[in-house]
């Protein structure tokens, strides 16, 4: 797989992920979908991020052009299955598509909602996902292959709820309560929330392989790390950046290693 090339400003923003080994990419050609709320903004690019990297994404199609929407096929978050609703805020006045009009949203339209239908999850997105329309007239290629959805990588996570603990081997489906995130496959809870056999095979998206305590990595809390890199060290208390918004499950902070091979 080419190492993406994106542009200065646009790297990856979100740090709830690392990747260990390679895997998959596949190259095709889906955007993400412009109606998508926006969910962070990125002030080193001023672009707006509507899917954060590291997300468990799926492939919505669009059956009838509405306004600026075109039909086809568009990248959305996963929702394991459970039909949502999507919010528009003050964010996305002017810039995001409103789903039901197919015109951008007004301030009148804050508030409203759009249908997120039950998808089937795909993989995750390798980098963060921008706002669509901020790009209509800039050639970044950063929505297509070179911005594109991984399958088959072994990568590592923060664990951030309670359904995410596991044990080595256990099943990992898209979760159906928080949109692009994932769970541990529990078959009690899962039959509990009216889900079959079938929905844990299509919602599958892949296997948890360790949870481990989120440490400090050889006292590296000791250091100065250099400003504007990231880097591990005094100001993270030594613990790596994609982990730190690990949340604290009954007194310790995990990190999930999954095998990606939706």
């Amino acid at each position: 797989m080419p190492t993406p090339k994106i542009p200065y400003g646009f790297e990856r923003q979100s740090k709830d992920i690392q990747e260990l080994s390679k895997g998959v990419s596949p190259t095709i050609n889906i955007r993400m979908a412009p109606w998508l709320p926006i969910v962070e903004h990125n002030r080193r690019s001023e672009f707006d991020i509507a899917i954060k990297a590291g997300s468990i994404v799926a492939i919505e199609y669009f059956p009838t052009a509405l306004g600026s929407i075109a039909a086809g096929a568009y990248y959305v978050p996963a929702n394991g299955g459970t039909a949502g609703t999507m919010a528009y805020a003050a964010a996305d006045v002017g810039l995001t598509l409103n789903k039901n009009t197919g015109a951008v949203v007004t301030t009148g339209e804050i508030g409203d909602t759009a249908a997120l239908p039950a998808n089937k999850p795909v993989g995750y997105n390798f980098f963060d996902f921008y706002h669509d329309q901020e790009q209509m007239y800039n050639n970044m290629q950063i929505q297509t292959q070179e911005k594109g959805v991984v399958r088959q990588y072994f990568i590592e996570l923060p664990v951030k709820y309670a359904y995410q603990l596991g044990d080595p081997g256990d099943l990992v489906v898209a979760d159906y309560t928080v949109q692009g995130a994932w769970r541990v496959l529990d078959p009690v809870v899962y039959a509990a929330a009216a889900k079959t056999a079938y929905d844990a095979m299509e919602q599958h998206i892949g296997r948890l392989w360790s949870v481990e305590p989120v440490t400090d990595i050889d006292n590296l809390s000791m250091e100065v790390p250099m400003p504007g890199l990231s880097l591990t060290g005094r100001d993270s208390d030594g613990i790596p950046p994609h982990l730190r918004n690990a949340v604290d499950q009954s007194g310790t902070s995990w990190r999930a290693k999954l095998m990606i091979n939706a």
